[in-house]
């Protein structure tokens, strides 16, 4: 799948484009069709596919954003906790969250250092004031046109 280039549409646009087309009608076949039609007609802009390393970086992000909502929820409670084993039992849970998190920002650390190209873009980007490691490990996981896009399109 990481190999593949796409085009990114929104779903109410194609069903718009269907209507405009007198096509109410809606199958997999006949979708198939439609967006093949659609995509040939408009000639929206092609998004580079996203390398097996950003795949993976993505993967390992949406790992690490359930642990923090998991840790924001444990201390949530920790705070209502008044039995002296819960709470040892909190902290030791709240210690390992912490101990994965930082396990997967090891792994997605290097992962980028292996690769020159996604080096270069995560020094760009953290360069810039306010983004952080996290929010450049964020666009470039999941943002693969980034660097190829003109000014302007990325904010589109």
């Amino acid at each position: 799948m990481a190999d593949w280039p796409c085009v990114k549409l929104n779903p109410e646009r194609a069903r718009r484009f269907a209507q405009a087309t007198g096509t109410l009608a809606k199958t997999d076949r006949i979708d198939a069709m439609l967006l093949a039609r659609m995509a040939a007609t408009l000639q929206s802009p092609v998004r580079p596919a996203r390398s097996t390393q950003q795949v993976q970086m993505a993967e390992l992000i949406n790992v690490r954003d359930g642990l923090v909502r998991d840790r924001t929820a444990l201390k949530n409670r920790e705070k209502n906790l008044t039995i002296a084993l819960l709470k040892r039992q909190c902290r030791q849970r709240l210690e390992q969250i912490d101990r994965r998190i930082e396990a997967l920002d090891a792994e997605i650390a290097n992962l980028i250092a292996a690769d020159a190209a996604l080096a270069h873009r995560h020094r760009i980007l953290t360069s810039i004031a306010g983004v952080g490691t996290l929010t450049a490990n964020q666009l470039i996981a999941n943002m693969p046109e980034l660097g190829s896009l003109e000014n302007k399109q990325a904010a589109a």
